[in-house]
């Protein structure tokens, strides 16, 4: 990032909404001030996506302290652009905005406000839920092979990888339904509804089969944390960051720096193996990060 005149008059911003009484900060204010400063564009981009609510506020509070005072120490890794666990959970792995479909699996349930919606309507979300769930579920087995290149870990990669680029599809071809009743009102045809029908062996492939966890750690590749030093944690800690800010930046931008504009990767099997790659580092940092806390 810059730090021109534009990030300083920004950070001036910032430390004015920081000084206000908490029930006085606006939410949208402060996170467009985020972006003005040009600091962790993707968590930016993130929180802009969602409502404001006081977990995301404690979040965006701790991302313009960080971004007021990154020009002191802009190499340090505290500074890197990686999503909390708390927007992690909100956008849970999808590429429609997360806000709607946390929505369309939450309204999965016999509740006034589901049952208020017309038939077509309620069978859109209910099939759209349901995939939702069943890619979660996908998305955790994928993580759990690993990055073993044995031929099984290979084929039940692509099986899982070949799962959740079918329920996409799927959820792609139900969302603008849900959308146009949501945005206009329109409500989607029996007609509509049944071309695409529910999941099945035309649309998705059965739910895959459970899988035995507990041989997925990251120290099958040859890492025991708990026998490492402090410095040793840290250095892998650093090159792990480093690692995961890059293939987010891929992801978001096709390069491993943060360019001017987003370009986010298209919906791809080079797609998919970055996200599992990035859920790997991220379940790496996680396990560096337990045994540092043995050092205090």
């Amino acid at each position: 990032m810059d730090f021109n005149d534009d990030y300083f008059k920004a950070r001036a911003e910032a430390v004015k909404w920081l000084n206000r009484d908490i029930s006085r900060r606006s939410y949208t204010d402060g996170v467009a001030i985020l972006g003005r400063m040009g600091f962790k564009p993707l968590l930016h981009r993130r929180l802009s996506m969602h409502q404001g609510n006081p977990v995301l506020m404690a979040t965006l509070d701790k991302a313009l302290r960080d971004g007021c005072n990154v020009y002191r120490n802009p190499t340090n890794p505290k500074y890197a652009d990686i999503l909390p666990p708390e927007v992690e959970v909100m956008d849970s792995g999808t590429h429609q905005p997360p806000s709607e479909d946390k929505a369309a699996a939450e309204e999965d349930g016999d509740t006034e406000k589901f049952k208020a919606f017309p038939e077509t309507v309620r069978t859109v979300v209910r099939w759209y839920a349901k995939a939702y769930k069943l890619r979660a579920v996908t998305h955790r087995h994928l993580r759990a092979v690993g990055e073993g290149n044995d031929a099984a870990s290979c084929e039940r990669r692509k099986q899982l990888s070949d799962q959740i680029d079918a329920l996409s599809d799927y959820m792609d071809r139900l969302y603008p339904l849900k959308k146009a009743y949501d945005r206009q009102g329109t409500i989607p045809t029996k007609e509509e509804v049944d071309a695409i029908g529910p999941m099945g062996e035309n649309n998705v492939r059965p739910e895959p089969e459970k899988v035995d966890d507990s041989n997925s750690s990251l120290k099958n590749k040859g890492e025991d944390y708990s026998k490492m030093t402090k410095e040793q944690l840290r250095t892998r800690k650093h090159s792990t960051r480093t690692s995961l800010v890059r293939k987010q930046n891929q992801l978001l931008y096709q390069s491993t720096k943060v360019e001017e504009k987003e370009n986010p990767m298209p919906f791809c099997p080079a797609r998919t193996k970055l996200e599992v790659q990035v859920e790997l580092l991220k379940d790496k940092l996680y396990n560096i990060d337990k045994a540092l806390a043995r050092f205090g």
